[in-house]
């Protein structure tokens, strides 16, 4: 670029700049004659939540279904040849599957002994 078009550039970025700065002051004189006052409302008390019913029983009661059909659906694959053959196919794509489904029934079995002895 020539001197000439470099110092047109500058001038028209220089021009737009202050007509941007002289805008946002109007604009802001014009709401500051406005006179809008922003004020928080006021907090008059703070409750505390209501006690919502717990929803992990019912939850967990329906995992224990879960798990229960699914360790009835082993016991049914393991009672055939072809089952063994799909149950052992199913083990090796997922390795960990019996022992997440065991850690699943240790926790449902170790909340439940710890919510009665809450109750108590």
């Amino acid at each position: 670029m020539g001197r000439r078009s470099l110092t047109l550039t500058f001038a028209l970025f220089m021009a737009l700049s202050f007509s941007c700065c002289v805008y946002l002051i109007i604009s802001g004189s014009i709401a500051l004659g406005n006179r809008y006052v922003l004020r928080p409302e006021r907090i008059v008390s703070i409750r505390a939540p209501d006690p919502a019913p717990s929803r992990s029983v019912v939850y967990d009661t329906l995992l224990a279904q879960q798990l229960l059909n699914f360790r009835n659906y082993v016991t049914a694959l393991q009672s055939s040849e072809s089952g063994r053959r799909q149950l052992d196919s199913l083990l090796t794509a997922r390795p960990g599957l019996l022992d997440s489904v065991s850690m699943a029934e240790s926790l449902i079995i170790n909340q439940k002994n710890t919510d009665h002895g809450k109750g108590q």
